[in-house]
């Protein structure tokens, strides 16, 4: 088959093109052992081993699949069916080799550690924070050294820290820094101040006030915005003698420029060898310093060619998704195995070849160093014969949406297939011009409501968190349930809460802390002393293995978010910085253009507001492709800046690339954002918010009457809040029912079951439970649950039901493929009662429910005495019965 490079724009189809393409390999006599695909997430790889095998398993109920595989192997679908069975047993029984990156190069390394002084069975994890070690390593010289370099840099010790650590993850060991010899602009401006003296008063006055080196950089003989200069260069003499003072003014800024790169690439050199200490003594790495060394192997001929050799006999085809967002280090892993892809036929006259999707206009992560050029890299390379495709017709969204983005983006890339849409329904794309955002976004998500839209239909995206909290705030005040960037916070989540709120009890010494936790895990722990001092990751890392729990979805995704956090108290109460992804939440999303990647929304509301200019002076490193090195340049301020692109070639060039990156960056940012919307995009912006050169005064306008701010949302009715009761001891989280609720009396129903999770069901822990319930449920009536807890704990047979009992609370099981939940278990010796407690009155249906739990219990006890009975109120009081 053919060597392929597919242009996939947004909603193109891109996943169904790479599954046919794998089955078509299937078909076509490929061994599956032969066939490896990368993508970058683990969610990626799980969606399309799920496809692939939904596809080859029912490839007799798949009309478009089929139809294409028809056209790729130029057979009719009886042929096919036929081929897909003869090879389905070895379909079933071979592992599809569908891989993320980090997993594929992992099995690499594996293979060659021990050359790199490395052992075979080194701990993997997702971060491995060599930042602090760095700092630790520095010694006083060489701290003043840094605080110096800094300021030169323009970038404070974080953000130094950061860029030096993706540098560190990407380098592949080259680079090119232009030689400058030292030439002191001030020497030469005395020997030629005598020529410019006497052109006029106001220049002479600028001259005389030159005394030293500092003097002339920051003096206005140099500012060529200046009238009085410029009259004075109108002077033959005069211009030929400060064109030579200026060209030694940015000769010596390409001086500076040189020295701040080797203190650079020094302090590079200083991190890499820590993080190698650290990889030897430990035996641990990160993901992605299994690339670096995977990268450095292949660079040693005699292990290449093993590896090679080892490759061509089990990888013959190979298939990329989402290629541009491929960083720099992981293209020159890839571009040597795809060289040998291409070159021909492989060990045992096996036919090759190599396929690649992505999109170019949805690079947005430059910023975690993915590269958009490497898309062109292959394809435009004639040795390699690849061809190039166009996916050209949008499945997803409405035809005015698709016409929208086509006149819109055409204008903006150099490269644009327009896409064709496979829509007969029309859309709608409108805009509103904003002074208060939040009272135009809200009457646009009234609007939509009024017209029987769903909740969980519409999606609200911004340009950072900051606007998507305020939105989030403004609307919940309103009670419009949010998921701020399509996610619920993490520290809601139980797990999450228990490493929190003990390290608050570590901190503070608050009891209440502490008996949360104990009401969790039933069980007392003594405080650690926490070092502050360090990272926040490390220290909850100090946690979970002080309480000895499992690190479940959440633990790891929150450990995620606080890997790159120095200051540990910051997470104690900043909760915007800690969510995790929902698929339970139904009510409205609020996300950042960065986070809807990948997503598509029926309804959706781009926000814009004027924004100041992002700070972008200081040193960067880029990547030349072509030379495989790495150079680097100080984007200079504005002055200095054009001073050296006037007499530096090369600089210019470097400039010139760089800002047409950032640009493309830019409207690369916004064509996400508009491609995610299905059938209505409303752009709200301020006047002159936005992308440059989109005239969004062609586009319809929306106008929305204040009628509907008088429009009430009823607390809850149209949508659902999930209880977060999901710490667990042995059963996967994301498998436990998600319970809801939908009005005050289940709030008040959840908050009371709470109350129940963290309470002994004695007098003495009452306040301070019923602290931690409000604090949680802080619309619920106090009243009403003050009532219910009370009457709980004075009803004596409830109390006589777990007297002298060891008492489980919220304890989940798997039954019959079902996960549930037991509210209570009272277990005295070989009697075991099981308690499920209702805040309203009894319904039949509770008996089938407990019937449930009692058979599972049985099967689990069946040596003890299995008691069964329902709480519930009714009549202003508790009553129990038994079951």
């Amino acid at each position: 088959m053919k060597h392929i490079a597919l242009l996939a724009s947004a909603g193109s189809g891109k996943t169904f093109t790479l599954s046919v393409r794998y089955i078509a390999l299937v078909l076509n006599n490929a061994n599956i052992n032969d066939i490896v695909a990368l993508t970058f997430t683990k969610k990626a790889v799980n969606e399309m081993k799920e496809r692939i095998t939904n596809v080859f398993l029912n490839l007799e109920n798949k009309e478009a699949e089929l139809k294409q595989l028809e056209q790729l192997l130029k057979l009719n679908k009886e042929e096919i069916l036929k081929l897909r069975n003869k090879y389905l047993k070895n379909f079933k029984e071979d592992e599809l080799r569908i891989y993320t990156f980090d997993s594929f190069f992992s099995k690499i390394l594996r293979l060659f550690a021990s050359y790199e002084g490395l052992s075979v069975d080194s701990e993997l994890i997702d971060y491995l924070d060599i930042k602090k070690e760095f700092i630790n390593s520095l010694n006083h010289q060489e701290a003043v050294q840094l605080i110096k370099d800094l300021k030169n840099f323009n970038m404070s010790l974080g953000d130094f820290l950061n860029w030096l650590e993706n540098l560190y993850l990407n380098y592949t060991g080259k680079k090119n820094i232009t030689k400058i010899a030292f030439v002191n602009p001030y020497e030469v401006f005395l020997n030629i101040k005598q020529y410019l003296f006497n052109i006029n008063k106001k220049v002479d006055e600028w001259l005389n006030e030159i005394n030293s080196l500092n003097e002339l950089l920051k003096s206005s003989i140099l500012d060529t915005t200046k009238k009085n200069l410029l009259k004075a260069l109108e002077n033959e003499i005069f211009a030929t003698y400060h064109n030579e003072l200026s060209k030694s003014v940015a000769n010596y800024y390409a001086y500076l420029e040189q020295e701040q790169l080797n203190h650079c690439f020094s302090y590079l050199d200083k991190f890499t060898q820590i993080a190698k200490k650290i990889h030897k003594e430990e035996n641990i790495l990160s993901f992605s310093d299994v690339a670096l060394y995977v990268h450095k192997i292949l660079q040693n001929k005699d292990l290449k060619e093993l590896f090679y050799f080892r490759l061509n006999s089990n990888l013959s085809h190979l298939l990329i998704d989402e290629f541009q967002d491929t960083s720099v280090i992981q293209y020159e892993i890839i571009k040597p195995i795809v060289e040998e892809i291409v070159s021909g036929i492989g060990i045992n006259d096996k036919e090759k070849s190599f396929f690649y999707v992505g999109d170019k206009k949805q690079s947005i992560y430059s910023f975690r160093g993915a590269k958009q050029e490497v898309f062109d890299l292959f394809y435009k390379n004639p040795a390699y014969n690849i061809t190039l495709q166009n996916l050209d017709t949008n499945y997803r969204s409405k035809k005015a949406i698709v016409s929208f983005v086509n006149n819109t983006f055409s204008k903006l890339y150099d490269e644009y297939y327009p896409q064709l849409t496979a829509s007969n329904e029309e859309g709608k794309v409108s805009k509103i011009f904003t002074e208060d955002y939040l009272i135009d976004t809200y009457k646009k998500l009234i609007s939509l409501l009024k017209n029987n839209v769903n909740l969980e239909d519409i999606c609200i995206l911004t340009r950072d968190n900051k606007n998507a909290n305020e939105i989030a705030e403004f609307l919940n005040s309103h009670n419009i349930n949010t998921n701020v960037n399509n996610s619920t916070l993490l520290v809601s989540k139980m797990s999450v809460r228990v490493l929190i709120e003990f390290a608050k009890y570590c901190i503070f010494e608050d009891e209440i802390y502490s008996f949360f936790v104990k009401s969790v895990l039933n069980k007392s722990y003594e405080k650690i002393k926490i070092d502050i001092r360090k990272n926040a990751y490390e220290i909850y890392n100090e946690i979970i293995e002080h309480l000895n729990i499992q690190k479940d979805e959440y633990i790891l995704e929150f450990l995620n978010d606080i890997s790159n956090c120095s200051d540990f108290l910051s997470t104690l109460y900043n909760k915007n910085t800690t969510k995790t992804s929902n698929k339970d939440n139904n009510g409205l999303n609020i996300m950042t253009i960065h986070k809807s990647k990948g997503l598509q929304f029926e309804h959706l509301i781009c926000i814009h507001i004027d924004k100041k200019a992002l700070h972008d002076t200081g040193l960067k490193i880029e990547y030349d492709f072509k030379n495989a090195t790495w150079y680097g340049f100080k984007k200079e301020k504005k002055e200095n800046l054009e001073l050296r692109k006037k007499y530096q070639k090369d600089y210019l060039e470097k400039i010139q690339l760089y800002e047409n990156t950032k640009i493309l960056d830019e409207i690369n940012t916004y064509y996400v954002a508009y491609t995610r919307a299905i059938s209505s995009l409303c752009i709200i912006l301020e006047k002159g918010a936005g992308l440059n050169n989109i005239n969004y005064e062609a586009i319809e306008d929306e106008i929305l009457s204040d009628d509907l701010l008088t429009y009430k949302i009823e607390n809850n009715k149209q949508i659902t809040q999930e209880k977060q009761y999901e710490f667990k001891n042995n059963i996967p989280l994301q498998n436990i029912t998600t319970k809801q609720f939908y009005s005050d009396e289940i709030m008040l129903g959840n908050a009371f079951h709470y109350f129940c999770e963290l309470s002994d069901f004695t007098q003495d822990s009452y306040d301070k439970c019923f602290e931690i319930v409000c604090n949680k449920f802080t619309q619920v009536d106090k009243n009403k649950l003050n009532i219910l807890c009370n009457k709980l704990l004075l009803n004596k047979d409830f109390l006589q039901l777990i007297k002298n009992s060891y008492l489980i609370k919220e304890s989940n099981y798997l039954h019959q493929g079902k996960v549930s939940r037991i509210d209570l278990l009272a277990i005295n010796n070989e009697q075991i009662n099981i308690i499920d407690y209702k805040s309203s009155f009894f319904k039949k249906e509770y008996e089938k429910q407990i019937k449930n739990y009692e058979e599972f219990i049985k099967k689990q006890y069946p040596n003890s005495t299995i008691s069964s009975y329902v709480i519930f109120y009714e009549n202003n009081d508790f009553q129990i019965k038994k079951v």
